[in-house]
């Protein structure tokens, strides 16, 4: 087989910029940079500084769904069914 065989065509896909909505995205890029500074990883000493990685995941495990986030799920609600 020659390697054009192995390749498959590429489904159609959306672009992110057709769903991406620039105010949700700002509203999750602040509400992780919240979480970053209150795990402290802003310290250069910290074990996990400069690195984003499993903030969301530990907030939800420790500190439970607070009425920032639930305030962004209804955003992002409201406009999923804006744009339907």
């Amino acid at each position: 087989m020659s390697r054009g065989q192995l390749l498959k065509p590429l489904p159609d896909l959306k672009l992110m910029t057709d769903n991406c909505d620039p105010v949700i995205q700002m509203k999750r890029q602040e509400f992780l940079d919240a979480l970053y500074l209150a795990d402290g990883r802003d310290d250069v000493d910290h074990p996990y500084h400069a690195i984003y990685t499993d903030l969301f995941e530990q907030w939800k495990r420790y500190a439970g769904l607070s009425a920032q986030w639930l305030e962004l799920l209804a955003v992002d609600e409201d406009l999923r069914e804006s744009h339907a």
